[in-house]
């Protein structure tokens, strides 16, 4: 699971920073916030997708879609976008989960 560290965080004019060591933040409809993973992902043959957790799916929240390249390696940096309500985000939080594109059983 990824989980996310707040890097930057954008309202529709672009002005908001928050600090990276913030707790907790509400997400706003209008926001716009990218988080990166705190655990390292390397994929070593396959490439893999991103698809949010089932909470970020059900609160309305959107994570840009995103696809992995084979031999990535690093932490994934992820931007949310708010929903029509505003909801809270926690730092520990499951955002998304990867799935591997592999064709190998």
């Amino acid at each position: 699971a990824l989980t996310p560290e707040v890097l930057e965080r954008y309202t529709e004019t672009n002005e908001d920073l928050l600090p990276r060591n913030i707790t907790s933040m509400v997400l706003r409809p209008s926001d716009r916030v990218l988080v990166e993973s705190r655990e390292d992902v390397f994929l070593e043959t396959c490439p893999a997708v991103l698809l949010p957790s089932r909470r970020v799916a059900l609160s309305g929240l959107n994570l840009i879609p995103m696809v992995l390249e084979r031999g990535f390696k690093g932490r994934v940096k992820i931007v949310i976008v708010g929903g029509h309500l505003p909801v809270l985000l926690r730092l520990g939080d499951e955002l998304g989960f990867l799935v591997s594109l592999c064709d190998e059983w």
